[in-house]
């Protein structure tokens, strides 16, 4: 079956009338995209799918225990005419005696005179066909049963709950008795116990069919006690629903505006009182440094000249003082020559000595810092200590100043943005309201549950005693010679009726068991982890056999590895179904983590039929979990909720805005 294309008319969330093709545009990519927020109309979809194809037998999430009409009569969009109706079609392809098949199913529902009011029409290759508008049930149970629905199309949540063992047993075990007929045996079983308690009821003597009568009638009332209150806590429950939604808009509208912040306007008054303090004392911290040597980063290149002019003066003077010194024992040595030396040779010696001193004597550094002797030491100290020091200390304050005004700035905004408390009146008020008659039919809802598991115990504990009686009362000898022989001979029926079952079932158990396991591997991360799989023909508890040949613990695999195992589980049944049906899978990653989601889209997404419809968040299939997948992604669409319109609308491409596949 290739599903071509689906048209929703005032279904649900969504408004008059939307179609979306479904068909992949090439075998090389099976995957269509479909993206939503949460509420966005993700589940419509599929619970459309599921009620186009099956009708009263679909398993809706949104039907609870409502009845069909009611379940039909909730499906009306808000906004349409109650007598226009809602309207599904599903145009699909199927190979039959090898020919491609067209077929086009709508169901239309509208509600006249209070009363609901469905037709369906079904036709071949576009030609109206009145055979299958008129057993389409029959038809689509042949080619699809309703109870083998859920092994393609199912959703995040029947994932988690196939991931507690309990509910594995029990949905495998469905799953086997369709795929291999068994359910046929278990109606021919119910129709011999039937038969049984027949053919013991016409043996009993008129007091005691007056007795058994009475029983009767005793677990008939029951049983009715007991459906009129579970009908009566699905209405409730109904109408929990719908104040819950009703409360969820109002938050919705709230927080729209602005509801949310004024709340918080105290709690961000506060936050800016603080910011601000601290805003000032980093403030008073900067008017510190600007006391200090900070302001001298501004003049850094001019202090290192001004180092080296106080070294040249300094030397210079030190110079200075040399020549001195060699002028004044110059002035001894001539003064002691003059006496001792002939004139031609103290004129010599006089010549060599001032010849020598101007050099010293003159300088060409000019005296414009005049430093002291420690003057030079100190600037290298402001330059490589005082000043970085000064600068980290200054930027770290600057970038501190920065980031709170922002803070602050930001405040501002959401402070103005606040709206004013009579604008939020008549919405807290309904809220309010809403928030009351919710718990209050919370409340109403589990005495309404309790009432019904009472009554369903009364009614279970009423007919085991019918049953009792009616065992006790029979005498086989006072019955008819041929009832008492269909009497004495079926209980030796339905013992070869109960072998023959678990013999079909131990019979194909392997292979259910292998194509599980194989599944399961392929998924999983750990491959080194189990080396199979058993499946109890009884019980259908199923067990995983460890490297060491021992049972593995199901509490040994991981959150993530049992949601895998449930996966697996689907998949080898939709195998061993034989069965060439698309998957569609709603909120397809639930809660695995980054790595077992990656084998999901890797390993399962691109292979798990021959047409894939994902239904997802842009948390579950981000872009990179896109980018993985594209090549794989043949057609891509986003929902779009439009809150003037309270309504979903289907339109191309995926939730983000780059280029995604058509």
């Amino acid at each position: 079956m290739i599903l071509d294309r689906l048209v929703l008319q005032n279904f649900g969330i969504y408004a008059g009338r939307n179609e979306i093709v479904l068909r992949p545009p090439s075998p090389e990519q099976p995957i269509v995209l479909i993206g939503g927020l949460n509420g966005g109309g993700k589940t419509t979809l599929l619970d459309a799918i599921q009620l186009g194809f099956f009708g009263r037998n679909a398993t809706c999430a949104n039907r609870s225990r409502l009845t069909y009409k009611e379940f039909l009569r909730g499906c009306i969009n808000r906004s349409a005419d109650p007598e226009e109706g809602a309207r599904l079609e599903i145009h699909f392809e199927r190979i039959v005696e090898g020919r491609h098949i067209r077929i086009g199913l709508t169901r239309v529902w509208r509600i006249k005179e209070g009363n609901v009011h469905e037709t369906v029409s079904v036709s071949r290759d576009d030609l109206p066909d009145t055979l299958l508008s008129e057993h389409w049930e029959e038809y689509i149970e042949t080619y699809l049963p309703s109870k083998l629905a859920h092994l393609f199309f199912f959703d995040g949540e029947q994932i988690k709950e196939l991931a507690d063992g309990e509910s594995a047993a029990r949905i495998l075990a469905s799953a086997v008795q369709t795929l291999l007929g068994l359910d046929l045996v278990d109606r021919l079983d119910e129709d011999l116990t039937t038969l049984e308690r027949r053919k013991k009821q016409s043996a009993l003597s008129e007091s005691d069919q007056a007795r058994v009568s009475e029983l009767r009638a005793s677990v008939e009332t029951a049983a009715n006690a007991a459906a009129n209150a579970q009908q009566e806590a699905g209405h409730h429950r109904t109408k929990t629903d719908v104040l819950r939604k009703q409360l969820a808009e109002f938050q919705t509208q709230f927080r729209k505006e602005g509801g949310e912040l004024y709340v918080r306007r105290d709690a961000l008054d506060q936050e800016k009182a603080d910011l601000t303090r601290q805003l000032n004392e980093a403030s008073e911290d900067l008017r510190r440094h600007y006391a200090g040597p900070a302001p001298l980063l501004l003049i850094e290149p001019l202090l290192v000249k001004v180092e080296q002019q106080a070294e040249a003066e300094l030397e210079q003077r030190h110079q200075k003082l040399i020549a001195h010194a060699e002028q004044q024992r110059d002035k001894k040595i001539l003064k002691d020559l003059r006496k001792a030396l002939p004139n031609d040779q103290y004129a010599i010696v006089q010549t060599v000595l001032e010849k020598n001193r101007p050099d010293r004597e003159q300088g060409s550094v000019p005296d414009l810092v005049n430093p002291e002797e420690d003057f030079p030491e100190a600037l290298r100290q402001l330059a490589t200590l005082i000043l970085p020091q000064a600068k980290v200390e200054l930027a770290g304050l600057l970038r501190a100043t920065t980031d709170l005004r922002e803070q602050i700035a930001r405040l501002d905004s959401q402070l103005g943005a606040v709206p004013d408390a009579d604008s939020l009146a008549r919405l807290q008020r309904e809220m309010h309201r809403v928030q009351v008659q919710v718990r209050d039919c919370e409340a109403q809802q589990v005495v309404h549950d309790e009432r019904f598991r009472l009554l369903a115990h009364d009614h279970r504990t009423k007919d085991a005693a019918f049953k009792k009686a009616l065992d006790g009362l029979v005498d086989f000898q006072s019955a008819a010679e041929h009832d008492a022989r269909i009497l004495q001979r079926l209980p030796r029926i339905q013992d070869t009726l109960r072998q023959f079952r678990r013999r079909v079932i131990e019979r194909h158990a392997n292979r259910l068991e292998q194509l599980i396991f194989e599944s399961f591997q392929q998924l999983l991360r750990k491959t080194d982890l189990i080396r199979g799989l058993r499946i109890d023909p009884s019980t259908f508890q199923m067990e995983l056999i460890g490297n060491d040949r021992a049972v593995l613990p199901f509490d040994r695999l991981s959150a993530g590895e049992r949601q895998l195992l449930a996966t697996a589980m689907l998949w080898g049944l939709a195998k061993a179904s034989g069965r060439p049906l698309p998957t569609v899978i709603d909120t397809p990653l639930g809660r695995l983590d980054s790595s077992h989601r990656a084998h999901l889209v890797q390993r399962y997404f691109p292979v798990a039929s021959h047409q894939v419809i994902l239904l997802s968040t842009d948390e579950e299939i981000d872009e990179h979990y896109l980018e993985m997948m594209k090549p794989f992604v043949g057609r891509t669409y986003r929902l779009e909720f439009d809150q003037a319109t309270n309504a979903t609308r289907i339109t191309e491409g995926y939730l983000f805005d780059h280029e995604t596949t058509r």
